[in-house]
């Protein structure tokens, strides 16, 4: 099988589990509710991720 072959299927089959994903709880207009996120949430995960950034030490 060819890569193109190959990758051909893989995206036909991605592509049927999206416009499958739209029920219970997926993506779509019932699912929007659980990608609610408070803004302090938020904050706490940018705050733990520049503070993680800022003690890298280049190498080399």
């Amino acid at each position: 099988m060819s890569f193109e072959q190959e990758w051909g299927e893989l995206q036909a089959a991605a592509a049927m589990r999206l416009n499958q994903a739209g029920g219970a709880g997926g993506s779509g207009p019932q699912g929007l509710a659980d990608l609610v996120v408070k803004d302090d949430e938020l904050g706490g995960i940018g705050h733990a991720a520049f503070g993680r950034v800022n003690n890298l030490e280049p190498t080399g």
